[in-house]
């Protein structure tokens, strides 16, 4: 079962790419479907998310989480519980257990849900809690190199090894910073972490930890297929945070919560995209397009002067650049 959450069917051909053409041919395959009418409910969590769960999943007797663990600008890291809550999850689950990123109490964003945070990620806990109650039997997950070559493995107890391989992708990919920059130039590192500015934010989100208020960045991302879902930029009729966050509480949508972060970092810093999407949809969501890396350059060198502080990531996707005031 691919767990693709609430994101798009894979077809034929990519489900063979992924798990190769001999497995493919002796191997049922099928895609999940979280607004599929079989659902199972297996009941809620202590923080009330209603855990409804593919059937085929619920009722097997032997669940094996496969899949890869990196940075996850909201759930701390992919990989492990992922698989379960949101990827075999149903459309109702996936959303209440993103709504825990927003402050129960008080406005803006909780503050421990963010890229590499475990430890009070109310995301990340309620899916561990969601998936205990299945529980999955077995674990093994890859961590890959921006080049998708197999770093290492990680097998065994579905908790414990997800634990140990967010420990060795911080050895590979959190990297310290001693201050942060005036100009962040960041690419996602290519297909398919640009395959659209959804799949892009992430290294957005990433990059930012490195830019200091007021700063430039530039973030280089294609986005040949888009914005990857078609409701995602009427989120930026909402021109001011505050509103936007008050309709994303009242009706929330997890692409809503995209575009909430987006148009955050476009109220903090100048934002360049150098991409293929059409001119008047980067400037809808609060960025300035840009169509060659000099132009975005002679931009940027114009507000900072020719000497700013400058970081290069090229492989924004997978490295988190992690400065001494993130908690």
């Amino acid at each position: 079962v691919f767990s693709l959450g609430i994101h798009r069917p894979m077809n034929q051909e990519e489900q063979i790419k992924v798990v190769g053409r001999e497995v493919a041919q002796r191997v049922k395959m099928e895609n999940h479907n979280a607004k599929a009418p079989d659902l199972v409910y297996l009941g809620k969590t202590s923080r009330g998310t209603p855990v409804i769960i593919n059937r085929r999943v619920a009722e097997a007797d032997k669940i094996i989480l496969t899949g890869t663990i990196g940075y996850h600008y909201l759930a701390g890291f992919g990989g492990g519980r992922k698989s379960v809550v949101p990827g075999v999850a149903g459309f109702e689950t996936c959303v209440a257990n993103h709504l825990l990123v927003l402050n129960p109490d008080y406005p803006g964003k909780h503050p421990r849900a963010r890229a590499g945070i475990l430890q009070g990620n109310p995301m990340h806990e309620d899916m561990v809690e969601a998936a205990g109650m299945i529980p999955p039997k077995f674990l093994l997950n890859t961590i890959l190199s921006p080049q998708y070559s197999i770093l290492q493995l990680v097998v065994g107890d579905w908790e414990n090894a997800f634990y140990q391989g967010c420990k060795i992708v911080d050895q590979f990919f959190r990297v310290p910073i001693e201050s942060q920059a005036d100009l962040v130039i960041v690419s996602c590192g290519g297909y398919p972490k640009d395959i659209n500015f959804i799949q892009a934010h992430k290294t957005f989100d990433h990059a930012f930890n490195a830019l200091k208020p007021g700063g430039v960045m530039i973030l280089i991302a294609a986005c040949t297929e888009g914005l990857g879902n078609p409701d995602f930029l009427n989120w930026f009729q909402f021109k001011e945070l505050e509103v936007m966050e008050e309709a994303l509480r009242s009706s929330f949508q997890i692409n809503g919560q995209t575009a909430y972060s987006t148009l955050l970092k476009a109220k903090v810093g100048k934002i360049f995209l150098l991409s293929e999407l059409p001119d008047e949809v980067v400037r809808t969501m609060g960025l300035t397009p840009v169509h060659s890396i000099s132009e975005a350059l002679t931009q940027a060198y114009r507000i900072l002067g020719d000497k700013p502080n400058t970081y290069l990531i090229p492989y924004g996707g997978a490295v988190l650049p992690w400065w001494g005031n993130v908690a």
